[in-house]
């Protein structure tokens, strides 16, 4: 049976219509132009239409019943393609073609409970060494991104999504209220790549209306549960998770919401987390694989205890943050180490890779501390001398340009480098000059093999043959001068 209902009134997305007496929250409408719109919040006489789009309506105009949910294409046909939230192509190429292949939409998903989970036992390699060793990310993880504009969080997610990419698994990508100059060039800088067949980009635009905007979200995260079922790890980048709450308050106003905290709907930390807890580590009956998600939220500059940043940083496994004077002093990924968390990920790591990771975590940080305050000090001792003087060449080692991935092995073999006596000789001008052809040599087979060795199974035992192949490393520098 269908159900109708006339607009009385209509202003900003949002329609005021008496009928539809039978139909349910977020069942879906369409007016006599096939615009769609969802059943957001039953009246006294009728019901609040929010529309899915930007398309005009005024008083009279007839909305009919339509579906129980909205359909999106199957992940297989959105493949490489910018898609709106409704799965309708935006690219400039030829429209998709479903063919019946399309599965629902469910607004406010329960996530699945914890009888469908495993513990997370796989590391996510992001390609990034500073993060792969000091900040480990597991798969399934829901790990949040945060930081001021120009602190370079999108060249991270690019690198962590072309990793992941190279490695097999799938990644969407959802933009929120992002400029088109943004989308863009984050768009070109995937394909670019080369391996672009293995993502969808789900954009709402500015263009598109609150109400289209406010689904990015959910499509996202179908979209990545129906390439679980199949068995695939999926990591969802959802940017930026800020402007998606003030869509949400924007929406809650004009429906006449009763405000909480700074004018945001009164359950606003239920509308994120309830997003978040979709994604984890599932078992068999959920595909036996990962959805991993990285929310992102832009923060003003080095301050972030806000109301929908700290209601992030509550719902997930950890964050990273980053920093705008980290990234205007040079240092890429831009990342406060001392500030940001990861929960899950060091249970990932590889023994030796755990073990170079916490040694190079200590000085690190002591190297970054004693930075802060004492090199403008005339009276350093010895021992601090020493400490900077070794802290600033991990500090180099870990500087990573875009572009310039290294795997798990690769990243090893370096720490395990850094730790021998042969490179505690060097000079930091050593390491400026010879990083690119250190990772070159890393590479290689023959020390690759090394981590194969079964007489190596600690670090201890990894830096030493490291150390014993000093030659051979000198040799392969000068004849890759």
């Amino acid at each position: 049976m269908t159900e109708s209902g006339i607009v009385i009134s209509s202003e900003n997305y949002i329609s005021g219509v008496e009928g539809f007496p039978l139909t349910s929250l977020n069942s879906v409408v369409r007016n006599s132009t096939n615009n769609l719109g969802l059943i957001k919040k039953a009246t006294e006489n009728g019901v609040t239409i929010l529309h899915l789009g930007k398309f005009e309506v005024v008083p009279g105009d007839v909305f009919y019943s339509h579906s129980e949910n909205l359909k999106l294409p199957v992940p297989e046909l959105l493949l490489s393609r910018v898609v709106n939230p409704l799965g309708q192509a935006i690219d400039e190429r030829e429209p998709i073609k479903e063919d019946g292949k399309t599965f629902d939409l469910v607004l406010n998903t329960v996530a699945p409970g914890i009888n469908t989970r495993e513990e997370v036992t796989e590391q996510l390699e992001t390609g990034v060494m500073a993060v792969d060793s000091l900040l480990p990310i597991a798969k399934g993880q829901r790990q949040l991104i945060m930081g001021p504009p120009r602190s370079a969080k999108s060249y991270f997610l690019i690198e962590c999504i072309l990793e992941h990419m190279e490695k097999g698994g799938y990644a969407i990508m959802g933009f929120i209220m992002k400029t088109d100059s943004e989308v863009k060039q984050i768009i070109e800088q995937i394909k670019e790549s080369g391996n672009s067949d293995k993502i969808i980009f789900v954009v709402g635009s500015l263009n598109d209306g609150s109400g289209l905007i406010s689904l990015v979200p959910d499509t996202c995260l179908s979209l990545a549960e129906s390439l679980r079922d199949q068995g695939e790890n999926v990591l969802v980048v959802l940017d930026d998770m800020g402007k998606h709450a003030k869509v949400l308050r924007e929406l809650g106003l004009l429906m006449n919401v009763m405000p909480g905290r700074e004018a945001y709907p009164g359950d606003i930390f239920y509308q994120h987390a309830h997003l978040i807890e979709r994604a984890g580590k599932f078992n068999k009956d959920f595909g036996g694989s990962s959805i991993t998600l990285f929310p992102v939220i832009e923060t003003e500059v080095e301050s972030y205890i806000h109301l929908i940043p700290s209601n992030l940083m509550a719902s997930t496994d950890g964050y990273l943050l980053f920093s705008q004077e980290l990234r205007s002093k040079g240092y890429t990924p831009a990342i406060d180490f001392f500030i940001s968390v990861t929960r899950l990920g060091k249970k990932t790591q590889n023994k030796i890779f755990a073990e170079l990771s916490q040694m190079a975590r200590s000085l690190f940080l002591e190297y970054r501390e004693v930075l802060s305050f004492g090199i403008f000090a005339s009276d350093l001792g010895e021992k601090t001398h020493q400490l900077i003087n070794t802290g600033s060449k991990i500090d180099e080692l870990f500087k990573q340009e875009s572009q310039v991935r290294m795997t798990i092995h690769t990243q090893t073999l370096l720490l395990g480098f850094f730790f021998t006596e042969f490179c505690k000789a060097q000079s930091l001008d050593f390491i400026v000059k010879n990083k690119s052809k250190l990772i070159s040599i890393f590479e290689g087979k023959t020390f690759l093999d090394l981590l194969k060795a079964p007489e190596i199974s600690s670090s201890l035992e990894l830096i030493k043959s490291i150390n014993d192949k000093s030659p051979e490393i000198s040799k392969l520098l000068e004849t890759n001068k």
